[in-house]
């Protein structure tokens, strides 16, 4: 973790899991293999990061505290990015648009 952010304690919790974090998401990528760019090993830094952020906000929650709703949508959107762009999410298809036959066989149904 000093590698990452200098001189950050790697023993408290929060590190440990960020740690945690930030490996699982290597791993699935491959990166501990060193198959990978240096990209990879970014964005899982940033899977990690905004993981801990909606951990964090989840125990708010449950707590009862207030929470930022908008804040909470857009940590969540951008998580599902950064998953997507790992290769952990798979993203979203888009809907398959009519061909002319479609629309041609449509016309002709009663």
């Amino acid at each position: 973790m000093k590698d990452f952010f200098g001189q950050v304690d790697g023993r408290t919790k929060t590190s440990r899991r960020w740690n945690t974090l930030f490996s699982e998401f290597l791993a699935h990528t491959g990166t501990l293999q060193g198959r990978h760019h240096i990209m990879d090993r970014a964005t899982a830094k940033r899977a990690a990061s905004l993981t801990l952020l909606l951990e964090k906000m989840d125990a708010q929650l449950l707590r009862g505290e207030s929470l930022n709703p908008e804040a909470y949508s857009r940590t969540s959107s951008a998580l599902e990015r950064v998953l997507t762009q790992l290769g952990i999410l798979e993203p979203e298809p888009e809907p398959r648009k009519p061909t002319l036959k479609d629309l041609l066989d449509k016309k002709e149904t009663p």
